[in-house]
């Protein structure tokens, strides 16, 4: 019994403090961005972010690939019995522009920032928490979602050719219905709800990173527990904000 009190206990303060010192992160960074954005150092930053994206994009054009050929597929063969068939690339299509594509970039992103922490020389590991929100959180934040909108065009792209290979050489639905019917889903509403929540998801997996780059550099957070709590912790909030704003949109 004395055990699991002090277990509860222990893991009761571990979660206290790691609230205080999120609340201290998110002060420290507003001042930052309000009062210290001219000591901001920008440039190695961004270019690094827009490195990042450049080193990622064949993987995740892959991955995005087979999401949509894999969904196209499932859905087709869903409807296949009740002869809706032409129908799986609507339905496969408008999934993946609203949900797929923004959520897919955000959880990529968050991943592989969460890895860079492996890297000895990263600023976390080296210098005070201070330096580390001037010269790496806060042009993380603002270079990941500038990597975000780049990476959204070729995202979405594969998305729709994954989905035009399943429809014309499974389905064998013809090119002009194809069109036809891409030209009702694709919207100037649905691509701006969508860069939408791609910024969003962006932002979001920006700040549960910074966190914990903030928390490494305070040697509060170690680097193993560090990068598995960037990507799981990540995981968990894309996918509840993303729930919440299904139930919101609905």
């Amino acid at each position: 019994m004395l055990k699991v009190l002090g277990y509860t206990g222990k893991k009761f303060s571990e979660f206290i403090n790691s609230v205080i010192l999120f609340f201290q992160f998110l002060g420290e960074l507003t001042d930052h961005i309000l009062n210290n954005w001219q000591q901001v150092i920008w440039k190695h930053t961004i270019i690094a972010n827009l490195r990042l994206g450049a080193s990622i994009l064949f993987p995740i054009m892959l991955i995005s690939m087979l999401i949509g050929m894999g969904m196209a597929i499932s859905i087709q063969l869903i409807l296949a019995p009740y002869h809706l068939q032409q129908e799986a690339m609507v339905i496969a299509e408008t999934s993946l522009l609203r949900d797929f594509a923004p959520f897919t970039i955000g959880f990529v992103l968050c991943v592989h920032c969460g890895l860079n922490l492996i890297d000895k020389d990263h600023p976390s590991l080296n210098k005070p928490p201070h330096i580390v929100l001037l010269e790496t959180i806060v042009p993380l934040i603002v270079g990941l979602n500038f990597t975000a909108i780049s990476l959204y065009t070729y995202v979405f792209a594969s998305f729709l050719l994954s989905v035009f290979f399943i429809s014309y050489y499974v389905v064998h639905t013809n090119i002009a219905e194809y069109l036809y019917r891409l030209s009702h889903i694709i919207n100037s509403y649905e691509l701006f709800n969508s860069l939408l929540k791609t910024l969003g998801y962006t932002t979001l997996a920006s700040l549960i990173t910074g966190y914990y780059y903030y928390g490494v550099a305070y040697k509060v957070i170690s680097t193993r527990v560090a990068v598995s709590r960037v990507i799981t912790r990540n995981l968990f909030w894309l996918v509840i904000v993303s729930v919440l704003l299904k139930l919101v949109m609905r």
